[in-house]
């Protein structure tokens, strides 16, 4: 959650959130089918931070270029 709260989030910092909803794979593989859940988490929030990025970027080279 305080991901999303910085302005801009440094690419390593993905690694560790990104490592521990891949570890909801190794738990439902086991047979624990509500971890399935950490891992969508996982994807959906890294999702909403690139695309979060990508858009600040697009915003500040168009106000660049104008």
């Amino acid at each position: 959650g305080v991901l999303f709260l910085a302005k801009r989030v440094p690419w390593h910092l993905l690694i560790i959130p990104a490592l521990w909803a891949a570890t909801g794979i190794l738990w439902s593989s086991i047979g624990m089918v509500e971890d399935v859940g950490l891992v969508l988490a996982g994807i959906v929030g890294v999702i909403m931070l690139v695309a979060r990025e990508r858009a600040a970027r697009r915003a500040a080279s168009a106000t660049l270029q104008a």
